[in-house]
């Protein structure tokens, strides 16, 4: 075998990223790759609630309503809350659902959506 410098050496001698760039072999093939994990629950109901929204919210335009609250957030941090990428603190739920106009209770899996906090309907006697 030959060292980096052309030289002949004993495979030993050689630096570690040499040697397995000379044995690669098939295990590299063999990995298996690892499921992302979900980073929120919230994060598809913001997309559909923001593309439901009436005009249809782009991620800039939500994130400048968000700004008008106090709440930084750019057009890539709301893209990775979206496709579960980014943990989504409290208070940024919170103004999710203000500026959204969905209860927090929604977008955190709820089926209901709207403004019926009682989560019971009335009955008259």
């Amino acid at each position: 075998m030959l060292s980096p410098a052309g030289c002949r050496h004993r495979p030993s001698v050689f630096p570690f990223y040499f040697r397995t760039l000379l044995n690669r072999t098939a295990t590299y093939s063999l990995h298996v790759k690892k499921k992302v994990a979900r980073k929120n629950i919230a994060g598809r109901r913001v997309a559909k609630a923001r593309q439901d929204f009436k005009p249809a919210l782009t991620q800039d335009a939500l994130s400048g309503k968000l700004a008008r609250r106090g709440i930084q957030l750019d057009r890539a941090a709301i893209a990775k809350i979206e496709n579960d990428l980014r943990h989504i603190l409290d208070y940024e739920l919170k103004a999710l659902a203000h500026v959204l106009d969905v209860e927090v209770d929604w977008l955190l899996g709820d089926e209901k959506k709207g403004d019926d906090h009682s989560g019971t309907e009335e009955t008259s006697d």
